[in-house]
């Protein structure tokens, strides 16, 4: 009865934790884009299309290639810099539209292992995500934390509501991704 007190207490820790950190990073994203001008969704669909482009001449040297298939369909959306730097990407590989809403899992990577409260840390969170893009909402359905060796210390199954998306945030730059994204030709939607 103790380890499921406990363990309920630690999934409760864990889930505020995130929610926090969600937080944090509306403000960092908030001042990042002031200074970096990445709320721009022109220039953000303009990059997003030459990676595109990038991506699938490279699909033709995939033989060559020294990344595994799992490296390739993860795209880079945008990167961070502040009190935490950060690199933000989305596997093209989960992108699917499922009752009107996209569902994709997005990673945050940090430069540098980060530390929560309860002394869980961790290098990379995944997240996976359900967006309605004509409503401009989002929900967390899921996250895993892995350490630098690329282990996973923590995951746990996120029962959120459905949110607006704030301006300027890590969820605007998905959303903006994957409610615009169009697999290469050829392309299977999942190999």
């Amino acid at each position: 009865m103790t380890n499921k007190n406990s363990n309920a207490q630690f999934a409760g820790h864990i889930t505020f934790l995130i929610l926090i950190a969600v937080t944090i990073l509306t403000v960092l994203v908030s001042l990042s884009c002031a200074r970096k001008d990445l709320s721009s969704p022109d220039a953000g669909a303009s990059e997003a299309r030459a990676e595109e482009a990038d991506t699938a001449a490279s699909d033709t040297q995939k033989d060559a290639a020294a990344t595994s298939d799992e490296e390739e369909s993860w795209f880079l959306v945008t990167e961070f810099e502040g009190d935490r730097d950060y690199a933000v990407f989305v596997d093209t590989s989960t992108v699917d539209t499922i009752d009107g809403a996209v569902h994709s899992w997005s990673k945050l990577v940090f430069e540098e292992d980060q530390k929560d409260s309860d002394g869980l840390v961790y290098r990379e969170v995944r997240i996976a995500s359900a967006i309605n893009c004509e409503k401009r909402t989002y929900k967390y359905l899921s996250s895993k934390f892995y350490d630098s060796l690329g282990k996973m210390v923590y995951m746990e199954n996120v029962a959120a509501d459905w949110s607006a998306i704030p301006g300027g945030t890590v969820s605007e730059h998905i959303a903006n991704f994957v409610c615009g994204y169009q697999p290469p030709k050829g392309q299977n939607k999942n190999p």
